[in-house]
């Protein structure tokens, strides 16, 4: 899921809606075009997490809150067979597999997107449950809303939970980043989510 402030481009073909339609489980695109106080609203977001712990990845700054399994998120990033070479072991610890999986996931979409934008490393931002979660989109878009995790471009973060967290979701949100720093301007929503489900379906391939 993909949100910017952005309005909405004109509508694309047949096979964009239909692959949009098929998009990986609740990462339904929306384009926000956000009124004064959504807006005070999503300032007020920007700067959730500033005081949490964090981890540095080549790509990414985590930053997850107090409570957040390091151990139990770094089994939900490898829940799926996607292979990226020889990876950390277990006994390595949380904080680096995290770190390279979430590096190898983004290598892998912009490989398979043919896409390498210069992106000024991105924020993973993680709650400890999905309710906190769900409170932040609603801010968002004024309305309560389930998700797994979306991505809002104009402060490069994406939002997920320890609950919500796994690596196709991950995937998924890592394309949009890409996507959305790609293109001059930001793409219609339903563009976007539909080259974010391609990842979806070939990561693992």
């Amino acid at each position: 899921m993909s949100i910017s402030f952005n309005p909405a481009g004109k509508s694309v073909g047949l096979w964009l809606l239909v692959a949009a339609f098929f998009a990986a489980t609740f990462c339904i695109s929306i384009a926000a075009v956000l009124d004064s106080t959504h807006q005070d609203a999503a300032h007020s977001v920007a700067n959730i997490g500033e005081g949490w712990s964090r981890i540095e990845t080549k790509d990414f700054t985590v930053y997850y809150e107090e409570g957040v399994d390091l151990n139990a998120m770094a089994r939900r990033l490898r829940k799926k067979i996607f292979f990226f070479g020889q990876g950390p072991s277990y006994d390595e610890g949380a904080e680096k597999n995290i770190t390279y999986r979430l590096d190898s996931l983004f290598s892998r979409a912009s490989e398979i997107l043919d896409m390498y934008p210069q992106i000024p490393k991105l924020k993973i931002k993680i709650f400890k449950n999905e309710d906190e979660l769900y409170d932040v989109y609603q801010k968002l878009i004024g309305n309560r809303g389930w998700t797994k995790a979306f991505y809002v471009h104009f402060y490069r973060t994406i939002f997920t939970s320890e609950e919500t967290i796994n690596d196709s979701v991950m995937a998924h949100e890592i394309a949009h980043a890409i996507i959305d720093h790609f293109y001059k301007s930001v793409p219609p929503p339903k563009v976007s989510e539909a080259l974010a489900s391609y990842i979806d379906m070939h990561v693992a391939d």
